[in-house]
């Protein structure tokens, strides 16, 4: 996906921390593990370790929405708000190729994708 779609590093190059996500993909010390019991999230990650949680919510929408929250995840792991309604996690999966121009742009949901414009923090 990172390979085929440069829009993809280039926007994590833009988050906070400035790691593209080849980068991240490539650094052991950032976990990736099942979480049970982070229900009715998608997804978590516990800064500043980088332990992220797939929950339940996305394993049973399907293996887009899993990769798309392991990217929101990273998103916030490279210094993409948790808080106070910042979109910038969520972009980042409109910006690997998850999304809809409509949906980026509008605002407007496709709930054929896995990215969510109204989704913040």
């Amino acid at each position: 996906m990172v390979k085929n779609n440069p829009s993809c590093n280039a926007y994590f190059r833009t988050l906070p921390k400035g790691r593209s996500l080849s980068d991240m993909i490539n650094d052991s010390s950032i976990w990736v593990n099942y979480g049970p019991t982070i229900s009715p999230l998608h997804g978590e990650i516990h800064v500043p370790t980088g332990e992220i949680a797939i929950g339940d919510r996305a394993f049973n929408t399907g293996r887009w929405m899993v990769l798309a929250t392991i990217i929101h995840e990273m998103a916030h792991h490279n210094g993409a708000p948790i808080t106070g309604g910042d979109t910038r996690a969520e972009e980042a999966v409109y910006h690997c190729g998850l999304g809809t121009a409509k949906e980026y742009y509008d605002g407007v949901d496709d709930p054929s994708t896995p990215y969510d414009p109204h989704v913040g923090g």
